[in-house]
């Protein structure tokens, strides 16, 4: 028995130490930049300066069928050999980040800011806490729910996204 609530206690250590649960990420949704409205969700970390990043954003907004499967929440995260902290200020502070997260990632436009809003700062620093919690290494980095589970699949690594417990 002991051995069982030791086993027990370092999986949920493990979850919350190594992922995103499901319930921070459905609470980081308002920080997305949404495209489709399947019944599948997609939670999608993406660096606007990534060519595989780019190449998945020019996939999912112009592919129909797949914004008819899935809903994609797509969040702006910077990995560590690209400077994109401008870029990323710029995306989350304009009026219509989608408009332009694709002029950046599909368009290939240079856009930049060079200050950090309060609330670009805010909604950054709520995106990077939950990233962060993964342990994600590569961009695209997706967590990807069938309708009504709350078992993922991720595209990097062990699922850090198990049941809430």
């Amino acid at each position: 028995m002991k051995v069982l609530n030791v086993c027990c206690f370092s999986i949920l250590l493990m979850l919350n130490v190594y992922g995103a649960s499901r319930t921070e990420l459905l609470n980081l949704e308002e920080d997305a930049v949404v495209f489709g409205q399947g019944p599948n969700q997609v939670y999608a970390f993406v660096d606007p300066m990534c060519s595989k990043s780019k190449d998945y954003i020019a996939l999912i907004s112009t592919q129909k069928k797949l914004l008819k499967q899935n809903t994609y929440y797509v969040f702006l995260h910077r990995l560590e050999k690209f400077k994109s902290d401008k870029v990323i200020n710029y995306i989350y502070e304009v009026n219509n980040p989608k408009e332009a997260l694709l002029e950046v990632m599909v368009d290939d436009k240079e856009l930049t800011s060079e200050h950090l809003l309060n609330t670009v700062k805010a909604k950054r620093h709520r995106i990077d806490t939950v990233a962060d919690s993964t342990g994600m290494t590569r961009r695209p980095y997706l967590l990807i729910y069938p309708a009504g589970s709350n078992i993922c699949k991720v595209s990097e690594g062990s699922a850090p996204c198990m049941l809430d417990w």
